[in-house]
């Protein structure tokens, strides 16, 4: 496996309007451009990817859970969700992407 590192903090809660909410510290580079976006989001979907199979893997050999049954579950819950982002919306989407600068910056201005 190759080398990766990111910092990348998801904050999810499905009672609010905004349910998931991703940022990086202030001290991850944004990407000015195009290519650098894009390799930050692999960056990214390969470490989400790693916890990922990191806890399922952790879970099973605990005997929590069976491993394919979660990985099942892990798949068939991206098709829908992606599936569901193909269908038009009424209102924004629900995720964003922000730099806790720019959350602090708005609540500074807020106050």
């Amino acid at each position: 496996m190759s080398e990766f590192k990111t910092v990348l903090m998801i904050d999810v809660d499905s009672a609010r309007e905004q349910q998931i909410m991703f940022s990086k510290p202030d001290f991850e580079k944004e990407p000015e451009t195009r290519e650098e976006a894009y390799t930050m989001v692999l960056n990214d979907v390969r470490c989400l990817t790693f916890g990922l199979a990191t806890l399922i893997g952790l879970s099973h050999d605990n005997g929590f859970v069976d491993k394919n049954e979660l990985l099942n579950q892990c798949i068939e819950g991206l098709k829908a969700t992606i599936a569901s982002m193909d269908e038009p919306q009424e209102e924004e989407s629900t995720t964003e992407i922000e730099s806790e600068s720019e959350t602090e910056s708005t609540e500074e201005s807020n106050n």
